[in-house]
């Protein structure tokens, strides 16, 4: 508690640097999450289009031989 005429109790340099580290590999971490979430997306999309890119080619080639 601060009394009047009194400064805060300062932290000790050590652990200002540790939470500083601290804080910047937090964000690094999730920044990299971000980024890999994103990528995985970008990725499964390119794959879900091609896979029904050739479902449809399938489809289209039973059709020719087996006409319902």
């Amino acid at each position: 508690m601060n009394r009047i005429g009194m400064g805060e109790r300062r932290k000790s340099r050590a652990t200002r640097l540790r939470e500083e580290r601290h804080a910047v590999s937090k964000i690094r971490r999730a920044v990299g999450m971000k980024i890999a979430v994103e990528d995985t997306k970008r990725f499964n999309i390119a794959v879900v289009s091609k896979k029904a890119e050739v479902r449809g080619e399938e489809l289209i080639r039973q059709n020719r031989f087996h006409p319902i």
